[in-house]
């Protein structure tokens, strides 16, 4: 009786220590641009070490991310009109924080790296909806207003007060 104790305490020690030693992963995503800060679309991305090797594609707007990979040194290349530029070295690790961006800059025959906390992604979205005409609801109790904004940016507004039907 005292091993089988033993044996079942041991088991649910190791069940409470799991998180502990699972393997975290990390995504690899930035942006790549040119000399004059323009976005590369279509360059490669090649990412690897002993045991990994991954690739990606910028998109139009020169973004790129990769699959998830797990904690390590890796080397970065970039290949863009068919020349193979180093990037750089880049470890992933929870201490490299969760929220950064690796941003790559092709200027002639060099290609550098740049770690950043400022999502390109968020950024090209904000773009391509520039100007455009978007609304807002906001519902607040028996209220309703919805803010809209035309191509001029001008706000114009509409509010309803559903308890008087209006």
């Amino acid at each position: 009786m005292k091993t089988g104790c033993k044996i079942i305490l041991t088991i649910i020690f190791l069940m409470l220590l799991s998180p502990v030693w699972a393997q975290r992963s990390y995504m690899l995503s930035g942006l790549v641009v040119d000399g004059d800060n323009k976005p590369i679309s279509g360059a490669m991305i090649k990412i690897n070490n002993l045991s990994v090797a991954e690739q990606a594609v910028s998109d139009q707007d020169g973004l790129y991310y990769s699959r998830l990979l797990p904690a390590g040194g890796y080397w970065v290349y970039v290949y863009v009109g068919g020349q193979r530029l180093k990037a750089g070295r880049i470890f992933l690790s929870a201490s490299s924080g969760a929220e950064r961006y690796y941003n790559i800059k092709v200027a002639g025959d060099k290609a550098s790296l740049m770690i950043s906390d400022h999502d390109p992604f968020a950024t090209a979205y904000l773009q391509k909806v520039k100007g455009r005409p978007m609304s807002f609801d906001v519902l607040d109790g028996p209220n309703t207003a919805v803010l809209m904004l035309d191509a001029s940016q001008q706000p114009k507004y509409r509010s309803t007060n559903w308890s008087d039907g209006k």
